[in-house]
């Protein structure tokens, strides 16, 4: 049959080739037959006096990986420098892009400082960020500001142009939650505005309770506070407004020093329907008093049930009225 090794037609035909010095090759190196072997390279692959259009091009059809890298190495893969545009580019139509289910420490780690964004989606998206986690997660999202560092804003929702917004922050619960949303400041620690609805623009609706059920529609429970709720707004048309049929539109059941004070100016109860009524209890004895002044508990007017009016102090003004 002859020696099948050696030059035979322009081709060189050998088992094992050992070359001490460089190879260089004008056209392409094709194996095969990757099946039956691998390329075995104890050095490295030193491709920087390429001018190619494409350094490595696998068209091939791979069962498992392209590119297979299960050796010990501090970085798996290395762009340090050099690249002007973009550094990894993945075009084709497939399921995961970036597919990560390893046990890292961090599933993609941002450490440089990008002059930009840190990340960036400008494509049509369904969802931009899914966060599908199908066992247990402590945290979805994680601010986590060092010593001595500011974050200017935490999460940043702007409309460029005449962009709409739908619903800013949506979240829609198909079990039970504990709390939707919670403010957590820790100790010793101060938070000027928990939240904050402010720009020369209009609010329709500034917070808006229009669920099926609600138990309380707000509940301020703080261990100390100075006002629980404060308005102060230029000259609004209602401070508050209830509009609801309610079976008690205020009810105040606490032990309160005052129940409504009128710091500034006249105070006044006015029923828009030309009746008023003013109960001073719900039994038989009740009473109801009226002072004419805090400072001055002698002049008075007291109504008790099942008794009368007993009035304390001077009458006074047109007699046809007295």
């Amino acid at each position: 049959m002859g020696n099948k090794f050696g030059w035979h037609s322009g081709v060189l035909t050998t088992k094992d080739a050992k070359i001490k010095g460089d190879l260089y090759v004008q056209d392409d190196i094709v194996f095969s037959d990757v099946s039956a072997g691998v390329l075995g390279i104890t050095g490295g692959i030193d491709m920087q006096s390429t001018t190619s259009a494409i350094g490595i091009d696998m068209g091939g059809t791979f069962s498992t990986a392209a590119i297979n890298i299960d050796g010990t190495s501090t970085i798996g893969l290395y762009i340090p420098a050099g690249t002007t545009t973009t550094g990894i580019r993945i075009s084709d139509d497939c399921t995961d892009s970036i597919l990560i289910d390893g046990a890292a420490a961090d599933g993609i780690h941002i450490s440089g400082s990008c002059t930009s964004n840190a990340l960036h989606i400008s494509g049509d998206q369904v969802v931009g960020i899914l966060y599908d986690v199908d066992a247990a997660a402590n945290t979805g999202i994680s601010f986590a500001v060092d010593a001595d560092i500011t974050l200017g804003t935490g999460i940043s929702m702007v409309c460029t142009g005449t962009g709409t917004i739908t619903n800013a922050i949506s979240i829609s619960y198909s079990n039970s939650a504990t709390e939707a949303i919670a403010l957590t400041v820790a100790s010793g620690k101060t938070v000027t505005t928990g939240m904050s609805m402010s720009g020369a623009g209009t609010w329709t609706t500034g917070i808006l309770l229009d669920a099926t059920a609600i138990g309380t529609g707000i509940s301020i429970t703080a261990g100390s506070m100075t006002d629980a709720i404060i308005i102060s707004g230029a000259t609004p048309v209602d401070g508050i407004e209830i509009s609801s049929a309610c079976t008690n539109a205020i009810n105040l059941s606490g032990a309160s020093t005052t129940a409504i004070l009128f710091g500034v100016g006249d105070g006044k109860i006015v029923d828009a329907a030309a009746s008023l009524t003013v109960y001073g209890g719900n039994t038989t004895g009740d009473t109801l008093t009226l002072y004419g002044s805090s400072a001055d508990a002698s002049q008075y007017i007291s109504i008790v049930g099942a008794t009368g009016i007993t009035l304390v102090g001077t009458i006074s003004g047109d007699a046809s009225n007295k």
